[in-house]
């Protein structure tokens, strides 16, 4: 990992310096078990009130209405605070890749964000090591008055911090959303991506639009979406155990792709179970086996595509040790159940664009999320390109506002060339 060219600007924290959710022993099942501890700043002030401990000098710095203001004048802040939310949980070194922040200036984003009850911080309990060196972990906090934030904020700055989105604090799977966070960090460093996104803008009608079949009633969403460059779409779905509800959830992921007409999104199963598990390759054989017998249930599903859209991938082949990168996850292979029944699985480079066509009806459409991604805060920043579409635009039209007629070439340098008469 080490020898490759990564694309995070700041060095320290890339992914061959930061520690490794997968390999790094974190969540070993034979070291006697793994937890994060979370505390909030209001659970903290409790525990100091019935004499179980007393909180440092910096967390009691500021009360919260105090915090909160300053949150809000403070756009470091609001970065981090995005990127929280959109990846719900997040080390510290993965949260300065992503933001680019770091130094002095952005000592105090953190703790100001904690003291306003915005995140949550956690510590990794391990009775076999000590911790001490371990990152802190941070995530939406569960009762978090984000939401006050919409009133105080210009609209740019909401839609940097939220997409624009309801705040939520998503799921809560500590390594899950770890692990997920990480995958997306690395796509990002070593991949040729347009874009990665976490839980928050992988919402099924964000995904498939309002109008398709399944959006009335669902409230699932993708562990984290990326973008090509051409603007397919690929949504993750990170898999550590098999639960009695899995082929249930292949089975919905299969009909809200064949019933998407735009064939512009696929989904991937990607196998995170843990290193040291009991039962071997239990979850991949067993996701595999699924994942085939719903893409080729029937004719419908053959002629929908569907099989060219569901695949799987497993951690432990993209990065075979720790630190280690294979050449196979610079284009993302996965495996697609496209074979025939003797030879089901096939490998193919969702980054290629001839091995995973995308024909948009739309081109410039298909585009917009990545132009839109210009304006958020949460995204690794350097896939940050360009000033993204015009908000004035927007604005206006929200309110009802004509277009701004446009002022000809001739009639700006006549203005411009008026000189003020100080009345």
């Amino acid at each position: 990992m080490s020898s490759l060219t990564s694309a995070c600007p700041t060095p320290e924290v890339d992914a061959a310096h930061r520690v490794d959710p997968y390999w790094g022993g974190l969540w070993a099942s034979h070291v006697g078990g793994v937890a994060v501890a979370w505390a909030s700043r209001s659970s903290l002030r409790r525990a100091e009130q019935h004499g179980l401990g007393r909180m440092r000098a910096l967390e009691r710095r500021w009360e919260p209405e105090e915090a909160f203001d300053l949150v809000v004048a403070k756009p470091g802040c609001l970065i981090q605070l995005a990127a929280i939310n959109l990846w719900r949980t997040a080390t510290g070194p993965q949260l300065t890749a992503i933001t680019g922040r770091k130094g002095r200036n952005t000592s105090t984003d953190l703790p100001l964000l904690w003291a306003a009850e915005l995140i949550q911080k956690g510590t990794i309990v391990n009775g076999a090591f000590s911790t001490s060196s371990l990152p802190k972990l941070y995530r939406p906090d569960l009762r978090a008055r984000a939401v006050d934030l919409e009133h105080r904020l210009t609209y740019p700055e909401w839609l940097g911090l939220s997409a624009g989105q309801p705040w939520s604090v998503g799921s809560q799977f500590d390594r899950h959303n770890l692990l997920t966070t990480e995958l997306s960090i690395r796509v990002a460093e070593f991949c040729p991506i347009g874009q990665v996104f976490g839980e928050s803008l992988g919402a099924w009608p964000l995904l498939f639009g309002p109008d398709h079949p399944l959006m009335k009633t669902t409230k699932r969403a993708a562990d984290a979406v990326w973008v090509r460059p051409d603007g397919f779409r690929i949504a993750i779905e990170a898999t550590a155990s098999i639960s009695s509800v899995m082929k249930e959830k292949v089975a919905r992921w299969v009909s809200a792709i064949a019933a998407d007409e735009s064939k512009s999104l696929m989904v991937v199963f990607v196998d995170v179970s843990a290193p040291d598990k009991h039962g071997g390759d239990r979850v991949g054989t067993i996701t595999r086996k699924i994942l085939a017998e719903e893409a080729n249930s029937s004719m419908d599903m053959k002629l929908a595509k569907v099989p060219e859209r569901v695949a799987f991938a497993r951690w432990r082949d993209w990065f075979p040790a720790p630190g280690m990168v294979d050449p196979a996850f610079l284009g993302l292979r996965v495996e697609l159940p496209t074979g025939p029944p003797a030879a089901r699985w096939e490998r193919a480079d969702l980054l290629d664009p001839y091995a995973i066509p995308f024909n948009p009806a739309d081109p410039i459409a298909a585009l917009a999320p990545l132009d839109n991604a210009n304006l958020l805060y949460g995204v690794p920043h350097w896939l940050r390109t360009g000033p993204g579409p015009d908000l004035d635009a927007v604005v206006r039209a929200r309110a009802g506002v004509p277009p701004a007629t446009p002022i000809s070439p001739a009639r700006r340098a006549h203005l411009a060339a008026i000189r003020p008469t100080g009345r």
